[in-house]
This record gives structure tokens, sequence and C-alpha cells, in this order.
């Protein structure tokens, strides 16, 4: 097994197809099938259904679980590479939701970077599942999640607190303090928060009630906030970003949703060092914030 085989099944699961990864890599269909093939053969199991007639890959029960083993191996050779050649930084591996690293931690990052140039910061976007597989595994150092849950292997506590605000496009009418009940829910830009705010949601949006859209990303919010009418309830650090860059509209909720508490995840001991100079970043980021609604919790 080489590293060329399982490069070779890794573009070919990003591409979804072995002709458009052939493509990508500048090489013959029946190359890359070759070195799949070897693959397969030194591992004594396939990895991909041959199937006549279907275009797209179809993985064996096998295959998909071979496909984290494979990016651990590339993430191990790069360390071994990277061990091999003296190179003088370490790496610091970050994951945070969406909201969290879009809205706020950049500029955390920045100060980290700064801090510790002897230092590459890696950031990846995983959900709950894959930030505690990872950190467990050794992937990532530190993640941040909205809803914990309890691990022997991973430490888990509190970071953060946000208030929850109402946004809404420019033109739309509202007194500067609203009530749910006063809000259209066919209107609604509809986000999940977490467990907890999700309860909440249910009080006051049952589901017999439809929302304008239902999104993840951050970016869609960013686009159809700017509809006529829409509106939606966001972390105070989202509010304020989006305030500041889409001039939406900002008010305070009577009774609100409960505070988006946002958690950490790491391995006791490891890298305390650059946990502790990121954390330092940390704080000093929201306390510059701490008057929109954002407070420390560690």
């Amino acid at each position: 097994m080489a590293q060329n085989e399982i490069d070779a099944f890794l573009a070919i699961i990003k591409a979804g197809s072995i002709s458009k990864a052939a493509e990508d890599l500048y090489t013959t269909q029946s190359a890359l099938s070759r070195r799949l093939k070897v693959l397969e053969d030194g591992l004594g199991y396939p990895l991909i259904a041959r199937q006549r007639g279907i275009r797209n890959i179809e993985l064996t029960a096998e295959g998909s679980r071979f496909i984290e083993l494979a990016e651990r191996w590339i993430t191990l050779r790069n360390e071994m590479q990277d061990l091999c050649v003296k190179k003088p930084h370490s790496t610091f591996r970050i994951s945070s939701i969406d909201s969290v690293g879009t809205y706020l931690f950049q500029p955390v990052y920045q100060s980290f970077i700064q801090n510790n140039p002897q230092v590459l910061l890696d950031i990846r976007d995983l959900d709950e599942n894959q930030a505690y597989a990872q950190v467990e595994t050794g992937l990532i150092d530190l993640a941040f999640i909205i809803d914990p849950r309890f691990s022997e292997k991973v430490i888990t506590l509190p970071a953060f607190s946000e208030s929850m605000r109402l946004i809404c496009s420019q033109g739309y009418s509202l007194p500067s303090c609203v009530h749910p009940k006063d809000l259209i829910p066919e209107h609604e830009i509809c986000v999940t928060w977490g467990a907890e705010y999700e309860k909440w949601h249910r009080v006051w949006f049952p589901q017999t009630s439809r929302p304008y859209i239902t999104i993840e990303k951050m970016s869609h919010l960013e686009y159809f906030i700017c509809n006529a009418g829409s509106w939606a309830i966001v972390p105070s650090s989202v509010a304020t970003a989006l305030s500041k860059k889409n001039h939406v509209l900002v008010f305070e909720l009577m009774e609100p949703p409960p505070k988006r508490i946002i958690s950490y995840l790491s391995i006791a001991g490891k890298k305390k060092e650059l946990l502790n100079g990121f954390f330092n970043c940390l704080r000093e980021n929201i306390q510059n914030i701490a008057s929109f609604g954002v407070e420390v919790l560690f």
C-alpha cells in the first residue's frame, strides 16, 4: 500500500467517478483503475463496487470505513514529511461551527497567528459528531460546538455564551423591542442554533407553521436576509457582524430564546501552551465586544 494508491482512492471519492478523477489528476482512467486495484489487492477487500453501466462510484461497506483511515494516513504522512525536512513550525488544528468561525473567530485567528508566527494554523468546519471523533483520535486539537455530550476521552467545557437577537431587512417596520408572537412565521429564515433554542422555537412557532426558508450556512443567511420582509433570530455576534456588513436592522426580543452556549473540546495536556494562547486571544476579542451580548465562561 503506497502513497499514490491512497491518493488515487481519495481523488476518486472527491470527484465521484473514476473518469472525473482521472481528468483532475491529468492521467488516464485505466491508470487510475490500476492504482485502485493495487490498493484493494494489498488490503484484501474491495473498496468500490463495480457495476456495469453505472458511471458514479458506489462504495462497499469496507470502502466507507476506509475513507477516514485514508485521511488519517495523509495527515500522518504530512506530519512525517514535516519531521523529515525539519520544518520549524508546529501545526495547531482547530474546528468551529460555521457561524462562530465566520462572525466571531476571524479576528481571533488573526491575533493567534500574529502571536505565534512559528505555528501553522489549520482551520476546519466539522459538525458535533465529526468534532468529537477527530479530537479523540488526535486529528483536531481544539473544536467548538453547540450541543455537547458525554465523552470519557474528550474534555467538554463551556467557552462562551451569546444572547439572541432578531434581525431583519431594511424597511421592516417593527418596534425597538419585539415579541415573538408579532413575527410572521412565513417570513422567517430558520436556522438551527442548538437543542435549547429548538425547544424555545417550537413554543412560538409550531411545526404547523412554514418558514420562508431553512438554512445551515451563513452565506445563505447573508443573501436571504436582504430580501424585503425576511427576518431571522441569530446570536449577538452574527447580528453585530451583519448589521455592519449588510445594513440589516437588529432588535431586542421580549421573552427571548435562552443564550446560545458554545462549548470547546480538547484532550487533557495536549498542546497546552497553544491552547492557552488561543484562549487568551479569544478572551481579549470577546472583551472587546462584550457590550454586544457575548460573555466568556472559562
